[in-house]
């Protein structure tokens, strides 16, 4: 069944849907009603904050029902309805655009009064020739669908694009407004709006819900295609998203063995499926259940064993595998040789030699994964409910996929004891020659801290960051910093300071470790301020646009500056509500220390509010008017962040750290940046902000870091090892160990010479004043690559040619050594023989 097959079926009519889907939709219908949203217009308006905008509003519904024309008087009230009516309409966010004055395509001006008297004598949309622009064009059904509501509601629907969308692409029936308003005629008078709605929503309901039960179409391309161009209404986002999450959750992940010893594999892998043997059995769908091909196995086969385990996988394999499920593919016990998506029913393939039980596979990736345990014997093994000993809340099926996408990190016996030192250190630095995989042990490190084990979760992790210094580098890039922005009243720009990387990295952990702490009343409210004062903040300014707002008299607040408000406009010189003293009064009122009135505010909480306290306290009752604290809490699970900041040596440390030397070693307490962001100076880094930085020493090019730093990271070496090993044939170990003798005298690759017991002994190819361990080229030059597929994974049958590697990336560097002293001459008829 294809998705439009999946769509027509459930294409049924309004009296189909209250007949047969009664329970569904009465369920909608009554929620809805409770929520007393799919309603004219006219009747919500007790949503609105401000009485004057429902005054205005009212008055322009009450003009479009009667027989008047809007007049130029009423600009100012059409000027609130189109700015305010969105906010109880949710239709298009953009209403707002249709402003006074707006400039149309034929030059002309937007006047208000002129749209809506058009609007209202139009009867169709069609017929709707207002020049507007093309911005506004945009939007013309939406403005012309919810003018016409007020209008009548009865005859037009708001233009809302969730039904557009059912109405294309299940009933298949036209989209246009002017249609959907004959189909929103046919439906009975009685909360017409309501019941409209309520037909939609259980046309979506049923859609969605219908995904799990049937069987014959591909689920994820349903839920594909139904979020790409259907559901925009977020109760059924989540709806849909949920019945994905239980879809995925009814795939199965299967281990498989391709044959004794592995040896069907090469040609299953090319015909692209999967087979089992045992061929004398025949078709598996003749059998009725797993005991008459237990039974059949027994007398065909000569054995001694009941033949269970055969029997369930034959069984397994044809009736139980479904289209979609994953498979592992195994040799042996301790090898993983690649995974796909199953694609087809079983059939049996009487054209084959042997191996007739198949299905069609899409293989996804090849090649030979050790695994470092023992893998499961049986043929054909679910281990879909098998959990991972190695990796905590994770599936076993989600460690081997890991393995062969090359994104499983287990943290090295090395890597767990640095971060060891790192937990009591707060800040390391992995030094050591190029090539040694300092930033991929960072990498490794981190998720250790973090409790990952997919390199690829670091990337959406909110709590680690990664970035790298450079020369120029400065303290106003990496903590706090001064940017120019555009003046929102349109004339030239203002200077703002905000925090960078390390400062608003900083700023989240410090949140989670104050909220992670035993004592959070006081966070509590901090937060609840701090969240709900943007809020109001920003619907100051959305008010400001359209009228000042009164304070006291006749002096109104008039605009909204980067850290105040501004009022008394025609003062001489207006003054300012300013945002750090009104957030003190807003918990000042919640911890009962202040009680709004028209008494003066006491200078001990605000000196600055105190000689304004009638300005303070009329916008703080209006801010209690619209934000109640009920006590919320905002308790979170403590967590580590991690920045690693590669390169970090390239950058002068002292200058971009600035202050925040001092920080790096007392953590948890305040210093003052030279820059003030929002309302304070402070920074603080908190003890659950981790640092780890890189440091090639073979870099010359860059200063030393100083004493005061020094003393504050541990340095910690990250040396050139031998992964044969690990890697096998992809690790070049004959290569390898010609380029250590340039370093290392009677280099021998048994020896483990990152261990601080090995004396490790200068070549006679090198000069007197470097360390070995400082030049040294590091392993993972010498490791083999491949080219990559679609998604990332080494193509096993395609190997980069590895002399590129030698020309352009080994011996340059070395030569590059011998330039700079580090490798005598002598070194370079070796380097020429590479």
């Amino acid at each position: 069944m294809t998705v439009q097959e999946y769509l027509e079926l459930h294409n049924k009519s309004y009296q189909v849907i209250t007949e047969n889907y009664f329970s569904d939709f009465n369920g909608i219908f009554e929620s809805e009603k409770n929520k007393n949203w799919l309603v004219p217009i006219e009747s919500k308006l007790d949503k609105l904050n401000s009485s004057q905008s429902r005054q205005d509003i009212q008055y322009v519904i009450d003009v479009l029902k009667s027989d008047q024309d809007f007049k130029e008087s009423d600009t100012d009230k059409l000027g609130v309805f189109t700015s305010k009516i969105n906010s109880i309409v949710k239709v298009a966010d953009r209403i707002n655009n249709f402003k006074e004055n707006t400039t149309l395509e034929d030059g002309a001006k937007l006047r208000l009064f002129n749209l809506f008297n058009t609007i209202k004598s139009t009867t169709n949309l069609s017929d709707f020739n207002y020049v507007l622009n093309k911005n506004l064009n945009s939007f013309k059904s939406h403005i012309f669908s919810v003018i016409k509501h007020c209008q009548n509601p009865l005859m037009y629907p708001v233009y809302y694009p969730f039904w557009q969308n059912l109405s294309k692409h299940i009933l298949k029936s036209s989209a246009n407004y002017d249609a959907m308003c004959v189909f929103y005629s046919t439906f009975p008078k009685e909360n017409r709006t309501l019941a409209f709605g309520s037909y939609f929503g259980t046309l979506a309901k049923l859609l969605i819900e219908g995904i799990k039960e049937e069987k014959e179409v591909n689920k994820n391309e349903v839920i594909v295609y139904l979020k790409e161009k259907v559901i925009n209404i977020k109760e059924y986002v989540d709806l849909l998203d949920k019945i994905n999450t239980e879809t995925n959750d009814m795939k199965k992940y299967w281990i498989y063995s391709p044959g004794e010893n592995a040896y069907k594999w090469d040609g299953l892998y090319e015909e692209g499926i999967m087979a089992l043997g045992w061929d004398d059995l025949g078709n598996l769908n003749e059998y009725n259940n797993k005991n008459e091909i237990q039974q059949k196995l027994i007398s065909v086969y000569d054995s001694k064993t009941n033949r269970n385990n055969d029997a369930i996988a034959n069984y397994d394999f044809a009736n139980t595998i479904n289209v979609g499920d994953i498979i592992i593919v195994k040799k042996g016990r301790y090898e993983l040789l690649g995974y796909g998506e199953v694609i087809s029913d079983y059939y049996f393939d009487e054209e084959k030699d042997d191996y007739k039980h198949c299905r069609k596979v899409d293989w996804k990736a090849t090649g030979n994964w050790g695994v470092g345990h023992t893998l499961v014997m049986k043929t054909l093994t679910d281990i879909t409910t098998y959990n991972s000993e190695k990796l905590i809340g994770k599936k076993y099926y989600e460690e081997l996929l890991s393995i062969i996408k090359g994104n499983l990190i287990l943290p090295s016996a090395n890597e767990s004891k640095i971060s060891k030192i790192l937990q009591y250190k707060k800040q390391i630095i992995l030094q050591g020659p190029p090539g040694t995989g300092k930033t991929r042990s960072a990498k490794n490190i981190a998720l250790e801290m973090l409790g990952l084990y997919d390199v690829n979760e670091l990337g959406d992790s909110e709590q680690f960051k990664l970035i790298q210094f450079h020369p120029s580098y400065t303290y106003e890039d990496f903590v706090r910093g001064i940017i120019a922005k555009p003046n929102p009243d349109g004339e030239g720009i203002f200077f703002e300071a905000e925090n960078k990387t390390l400062g608003l990295f900083a700023k989240e952990a410090l949140k989670n470790y104050q909220l992670s702490s035993e004592k959070i009343s006081s966070t509590n409210i901090d937060i609840w301020v701090n969240d709900n004062f943007e809020d109001f903040k920003n619907e100051i300014e959305k008010d400001v646009e359209e009228s000042e707002i009164n304070l006291s008299g006749n002096i109104n607040l008039f605009k909204v500056e980067v850290d105040n408000f501004r009022y008394g406009k025609d003062w001489a010189s207006p003054s300012r509500i300013n945002f750090s003293d009104f957030k003190i009064l807003i918990k000042a009122v919640l911890e009962s220390q202040l009680v709004i009135s028209l008494q003066k505010i006491p200078k001990e909480l605000s000196v600055h509010a105190h000689y304004r306290y009638t300005y303070y306290n009329a916008l703080l009752k209006k801010f209690f008017d619209n934000y109640s604290y009920n006590g919320e809490t905002y308790s979170e699970t403590r967590k580590n962040y991690v920045l690693i900041i590669d390169e970090i040596n390239r950058a002068n440390l002292s200058s971009v750290l600035g202050e925040l030397i001092y920080a790096l070693e007392y953590r948890g307490e305040n210093v003052e940046s030279m820059y003030k962001v929002g309302d304070s100076n402070k920074l603080t880094l908190p003890p659950n902000l981790y640092i780890i930085g890189t440091m090639n020493t073979a870099d010359r090019s860059v200063g030393h870091i100083d004493y005061a730093i020094r003393r504050r990271f541990a340095f910690v070496d990250v040396l050139p090892k031998n992964l044969e090993s690990e890697l096998k044939d992809d690790f070049k170990v004959d290569l390898f160990a010609k380029v250590a003798s340039l370093f290392i005298e009677n280099y021998d690759v048994a020896i483990d010479y990152s261990d601080e017991n090995v004396v490790m002994k200068k070549s006679e190819y090198m000069t007197g004043d470097f360390d070995p361990k400082d030049v040294w080229l590091g392993h993972s030059y010498f490791i083999q690559h491949y080219e990559k597929n679609e998604i990332g994974e080494d193509i096993k049958e395609k190997p980069v040619d590895f002399s590129f590697r030698i020309r352009y990336e080994i011996k340059p560097i070395l030569e590059e050594y011998i330039k700079d002293g580090i490798l005598k001459e002598s070194a370079r008829s070796i380097i020429n023989s590479l």
